[in-house]
């Protein structure tokens, strides 16, 4: 995408001195670029070190994502880009639903670790130097396989509603990026006054 914008623009864009948008967004490719090789650095994860790669893989990947949202945003005062100013309040509806799913499912995961450790129904016990197997070829069980980790239907329900969330939203953005500029229409059709 990257390129087909220099390619399109012919260069770098004449609003990088009053638009932080290209800016932002040559960061967040730069980032997004970045985490493949830091995996390829990642330690095995019962290194003494491994925090450090857990939260550098944490912190670039939050932050390339927290910087391409807000590159959207400011995608869309862009004279360019023809977007209609309502397009805001569809990415700030995007952003808070994305914002109470994350919460949401980690609130889920959490409390089904709580109840399998209760339960003792870990499906997969941590092993490592703490945890070492008990033979050389440990595998579970059939039977421990075929059972759900408690709060797996939810988190299967929140997982389905975010995909197609997603998918409506991102059709959307897309279809008023591509039809630019669509206000006409939309005031047409009575979805804009």
């Amino acid at each position: 995408g990257l390129v087909l914008i220099i390619l399109d623009v012919e260069g770098i864009t004449p609003t990088i001195m009053h638009n932080p948008h290209a800016i932002m967004g040559f960061v967040t490719v730069g980032l997004a670029f970045l985490q493949p090789f830091l995996a390829l650095l990642r330690c095995s994860p019962t290194h003494r070190n491994r925090w450090i790669f857990n939260w550098a893989h944490w912190l670039i990947g939050n932050g390339a994502q927290i910087l391409g949202i807000l590159c959207i945003f400011f995608a869309t005062s862009l004279e360019k880009a023809q977007l209609p100013a309502e397009t805001d309040f569809l990415v700030i509806a995007w952003v808070a639903f994305h914002f109470l799913s994350h919460i949401l499912m980690s609130i889920i995961s959490c409390v089904a670790e709580n109840k399998a450790a209760k339960q003792g129904a870990l499906k997969y016990p941590p092993r490592g130097p703490y945890h070492p197997q008990r033979g050389p070829y440990q595998y579970p069980d059939y039977e421990e396989l075929k059972r759900d980790h408690p709060g797996a239907g939810l988190r299967k329900f929140g997982l389905v509603t975010y995909i197609i969330v997603n998918v409506v939203v991102t059709a959307a953005l897309i279809a008023l990026v591509v039809l630019a500029p669509t206000r006409p229409t939309l005031v047409n059709f009575g979805i804009l006054s």
